[in-house]
């Protein structure tokens, strides 16, 4: 089991929150989200998960997915 953030999340999932929710200008979410999973991070923590991975490692994000 991968350890949860004060929110109840995993590190992946905060970095999916902010590439919808708050993105900062200069982070390639792609690379972070493919290095996060390549160091074992989780996809299927919650049903959504890994369309919403799908959707940052396609590089779409905001308004052009349904989160």
């Amino acid at each position: 089991m991968e350890p949860l953030n004060s929110y109840d999340g995993t590190v992946l999932d905060g970095v999916l929150w902010c590439a919808f929710n708050s993105p900062f200008e200069g982070v390639h979410y792609p690379t972070v989200v493919r290095e996060l999973i390549d160091a074992g991070a989780r996809v299927d923590v919650y049903p959504e998960m890994k369309s919403y991975v799908d959707a940052v490692l396609a590089g779409r994000r905001g308004a052009d997915t349904q989160r």
